[in-house]
């Protein structure tokens, strides 16, 4: 009986702290760029291709097709970008940057910080195209690179500010053609307990007691 009363009390207890949904990809749906104090904001993919148009990093990456054919934002063009998902996110945070040969002397480099629910900096680090990532099978020069893969959250968005290296006396910039996240998971929820289940463990926590005493 006391055998009995202990496994009804765990499995009761499992009712207590339920898991959260499974963490889903979702992709930038809104980002906001600032450069020498002007903001610009733009919530709608683009259907252009011109690589100073801020829309390009929004949505899904391009598929199946020239790596030009949707376009792409070059974060040379910004001061800096700060994207987001519709949501509180958690990593890995995923980057599709274009590359035209990923050339050892021809460097485009990002560094980006996650931002915390209240906006502060949190998680921060470096990406860059000649070290960072691995081939995109479904475009050419087109590379996939993940950043904070143990990121757990919540954050509210991804800031990124070019950082590359000068190519013949200009700076190209980091290329981005789409960024994903995974939706925050927040590990174990409470979830409320029907009153029914509430009087069920206070019953076989009593029985338990009893069977105890009577032991004794």
């Amino acid at each position: 009986m006391f055998k009995m009363t202990k496994l009804a009390l765990a499995a009761a207890s499992m009712m207590v702290l339920a898991p959260a949904a499974n963490a889903a990809t979702v992709y930038a749906s809104g980002v906001t760029a600032t450069t020498n104090g002007v903001v610009e904001t733009c919530n709608v993919a683009s259907s252009s291709t011109d690589r100073d148009d801020l829309c390009n990093a929004l949505g899904a990456e391009d598929v199946n097709g020239a790596w030009q054919a949707g376009g792409f934002t070059s974060t040379a063009n910004f001061g800096s970008l700060e994207f987001f998902f519709g949501g509180l996110i958690q990593g890995p945070i995923t980057l599709w940057e274009i590359t035209g040969g990923r050339s050892s002397t021809y460097v485009e480099k990002l560094s980006f910080t996650l931002l915390g629910i209240n906006g502060a900096a949190d998680v921060a680090g470096v990406l860059t195209n000649t070290t960072d990532g691995t081939a995109d099978p479904s475009a050419p020069n087109r590379w996939v690179i993940t950043a904070a893969t143990n990121a757990n959250g919540p954050y509210s968005g991804l800031r990124v500010v070019d950082a590359s290296d000068l190519f013949n006396g200009t700076r190209d910039g980091f290329d981005i053609d789409a960024v994903a996240a995974q939706t925050f998971d927040g590990n174990l929820q409470a979830v409320p307990l029907p009153a029914g289940a509430v009087l069920l463990l206070s019953g076989l926590a009593g029985l338990g007691f009893v069977r105890r005493r009577k032991a004794a």
